[in-house]
C-alpha cells in the first residue's frame, strides 16, 4: 500500500521471543522482527518480506483496495491477465448478500481492519479435504503447512467441521504461526439434489434443479513468519450437513460398509465450494483433494461439487491398485510409504498385485522443526513410567470399548487404551492395571518411545507411526484397506496382525491374541525380529526427509501448469 496509508511503523514493539527449537525460518524472521525499528511485518502491508532488510526506502506498490502487490493484484487494469476481479469481501454474520467492494486502507486503519482485508484477498492454491476420517485429511494439512512455512505460499483448506477442534489444536503448536482473524459467516448456496445408491455405488443428479442452501461457516486466518497464510473453512449448511458423521454409519465388521444421505452431503459441498469459489479463490486457483474413492468415482465427485481436483493425494494401500497407478505423469500422487506399502491387495473376486513402478512419495507427517510436541499430561507420564506398557490406539468406527475387553490382566504388564470412552461407560473395562484415556496424546514423541507393545488399528498413518517407532506392534484390523496394511506389517518380521471379524466371531482367535500378549512380557521370546525393526525404523526415517521436499515439488509443478 502507498507509505503514507502503512501504519506498520506504529505497531508495538513485539515482546522478545525465544528462538530455542525455531526452525531456521522462523529464528531469521524473529531476528529481523527484533532489529526492524518496530516495523514488523505483516501480510498484506507494504514492508519488505524475511530476508529483505529494512532500509527505510519505499515499501512494494500495492493496490488500495485488495492491498497486494500491484503485479499479483486483480482490482486495477495493471492485473495479471486470467485472474478472477476480487471486489467483494465475505458477508458478514447475519447479512444475506455480500459488500460490493473494499475500502482503501485509511491513516486511522486499525490491525483488525488490516486482517480482514487482507483476509478477504483470494487464494491460487485450496486444499479440499470434504471426505473421510482425519488419517483422510492430516496428510494434507502437514503438506500446506510445511508449503506455508517453506515456500510462504498462500493455502485456503476447506474440511468437515468435526475436525475443528483437532486443527486448531495442532495449530497451536505451529511454531511461527498468529491468529490473524476468526470470524463467522453467513451465506446461501446454490446446489442440485443428489441420489446415491450405495449397491450400484452411482450418484444420481434429481430433476427437480438448483436449490438455495443457506450456509454459516466459520473461517480462520493464520499469518506466518515466512509471509505466507494459511486459512480454514468449516461451513455448516442449515439442512444437512457437511460433517461426515451424518452420512456414514457407525463401522460394523459383521455388517455392510453404510452411507446415509451422502447425495445431501454432495449437494451440501457444491454450495459451499460455489461460495469459495467467487469470494475466496482465484480463477486459476488449483485444487489439491485427498480421495479413497475408486477414480472412476472421484471424477463423478468432482463434477458433482463443481471442481476439478488438479492433484489427487492417494494414501490408503488400496490406492495402489488404481489402473494407471505406475504412469508418473499423472495427476495422482501417492504420499505412501515404499517400505511397508502392501505387495497385494486380496479384493473378495480376484487379488490385485500393485504395479512395480508406482512412486511412493512417501507419508506427509508432522514435521519436528514446525510443530511442538503436545505436552503429556503427568498422570500419563507417571502411568508409563510405572512397569511395562501395551498401548493401544484404535480410533477407527469406536470398536476400542469392544476390543479393551480382550486384553489380559497381569501383574507384569499395563494396558493404556488411548481414545478410548470407556471411562464414561458403566459397564466398561475396569480391570485391574487398564487405565482409559479419551482425550489426544503424542503418539510419536512420548506415547510410542515409552510402550514395549503397541495395538493399533492398522491404519495408513499408524502403522507408519509404529514403523517410526521400531517398537513391536500387534495390528487389528476392520476392513479390507486396514488389512493390508497389518498383512504387510507381519511380513516384515515387525508385527502380528489379526482381523477384528475374527476376533468377534472365534473365540479361539481371541485367546490367541491374548497368550500373544502374555508370552511377550512373560517370556524372552518375541515375534518381532529386532535386527528387522531397526532396520525398517531407518528406512522410514529416510523417506521422511524427502516426503515433504517431493511434495513441494509437486506443488511447484503444479503452481506453473
Amino acid at each position: 500500500m502507498p507509505q503514507d496509508r502503512c501504519f506498520c511503523a506504529r505497531l508495538p514493539q513485539p515482546k522478545a521471543q525465544k528462538a530455542v527449537n525455531h526452525s531456521a525460518p522462523v529464528r531469521a524472521q524473529l531476528q529481523h522482527d527484533a532489529t526492524s525499528q518496530s516495523r514488523v511485518y505483516r501480510p498484506g502491508c507494504g514492508l519488505p518480506k524475511r530476508g529483505t532488510p529494512w532500509n527505510g526506502s519505499a515499501p512494494i506498490s500495492r493496490c488500495g483496495l485488495c492491498t497486494r502487490p500491484l503485479d499479483l493484484c486483480s482490482c486495477t487494469p495493471t492485473a495479471t491477465p486470467g485472474r478472477q476481479a476480487s471486489k467483494a469481501v465475505p458477508l458478514q454474520s447475519g447479512t444475506s448478500t455480500p459488500s460490493t467492494c473494499l475500502e482503501p486502507l485509511s491513516r486511522t486503519s486499525s490491525f483488525t481492519d488490516l486482517c480482514e482485508q487482507v483476509d478477504a484477498s483470494i487464494f491460487k492454491l485450496c486444499f479440499f479435504a470434504p471426505f473421510g476420517t482425519k488419517g483422510d485429511l492430516l496428510p494434507l494439512f502437514y503438506g500446506a503447512v510445511a508449503a506455508v512455512v517453506t515456500d510462504g505460499a498462500d493455502v485456503l483448506i476447506a474440511c468437515q467441521p468435526c475436525f475443528a477442534d483437532m486443527i486448531t489444536e495442532r495449530m497451536s503448536r505451529a511454531l511461527g504461526f498468529k491468529l490473524v482473524d476468526r470470524k463467522h459467516l453467513q451465506f446461501p448456496g446454490r446446489c442440485n439434489k443428489y441420489s446415491w445408491s450405495g449397491s450400484h455405488s452411482t450418484l444420481k443428479r434429481e430433476t427437480e434443479g438448483m436449490r438455495t442452501v443457506e450456509f454459516s461457516m466459520e473461517k480462520v486466518v493464520y499469518g506466518s513468519s515466512s509471509g505466507g497464510r494459511l486459512a480454514f473453512v468449516w461451513a455448516q449448511p442449515a439442512k444437512g450437513s457437511c460433517n461426515e458423521t451424518d452420512y456414514q454409519q457407525a463401522f460394523s465388521v459383521n455388517g455392510d460398509w453404510g452411507k446415509i444421505d451422502y447425495g445431501e452431503f454432495i449437494g451440501n459441498w457444491q454450495g459451499c465450494v460455489g461460495y469459495m469459489k467467487k469470494y475466496e479463490l482465484a480463477r486459476d486457483a488449483k485444487f489439491v483433494t485427498s480421495h479413497f474413492e475408486r477414480p472412476s468415482y472421484v471424477e463423478k465427485l468432482d463434477e458433482a461439487m463443481g471442481i476439478e481436483s488438479a492433484l489427487i493425494l492417494r494414501l490408503g494401500s488400496l490406492g495402489l491398485s488404481d489402473p494407471f497407478a505406475h504412469l508418473s505423469d499423472h495427476r495422482y500422487y501417492y504420499a505412501m510409504s515404499a517400505t511397508i506399502a502392501p505387495k497385494a491387495i486380496p479384493f473378495s473376486s480376484m487379488t490385485v498385485f500393485p504395479h512395480p513402478d508406482i512412486k511412493k512419495n512417501g507419508v506427509l507427517t508432522e514435521q519436528t522443526d514446525i510443530f511442538e510436541p503436545l505436552p503429556l499430561p503427568a498422570d500419563i507420564a507417571a502411568f508409563l513410567d510405572r512397569m511395562p506398557t501395551v498401548a493401544v490406539t484404535i480410533s477407527s468406527f469406536g470398536e476400542l470399548n469392544n476390543v479393551s475387553k480382550m486384553f489380559p490382566y497381569s501383574p507384569k504388564f499395563q494396558v493404556l487404551f488411548i481414545g478410548s470412552s470407556c471411562g464414561r461407560n458403566k459397564n466398561a473395562d475396569r480391570g485391574p492395571n487398564h487405565l482409559h484415556y479419551g482425550d489426544m496424546l503424542d503418539l510419536d514423541a512420548v506415547v510410542f518411545q515409552k510402550a514395549a507393545l503397541i495395538v493399533h488399528g492398522c491404519g495408513a498413518g499408524t502403522c507408519h507411526q509404529v514403523a517410526r517407532s521400531g517398537k513391536p506392534s500387534v495390528g487389528l484390523s476392520g476392513f479390507l484397506e486396514q488389512e493390508c496394511n497389518g498383512m504387510a506389517l507381519e511380513r516384515l518380521g515387525i508385527s502380528r496382525h489379526f482381523t477384528l471379524k475374527s476376533l468377534y466371531n472365534d473365540r479361539s482367535v481371541e485367546s490367541d491374541l491374548s497368550e500373544l500378549i502374555v508370552s511377550f512380557f512373560h517370556s524372552q521370546a518375541t515375534f518381532a525380529d529386532p535386527e528387522k525393526l531397526l532396520e525398517v525404523q531407518r528406512a522410514i526415517q529416510h523417506e521422511e526427509t524427502s516426503a515433504h521436499h517431493a511434495f513441494r515439488q509437486k506443488l511447484s509443478q503444479l503452481a506453473r501448469s
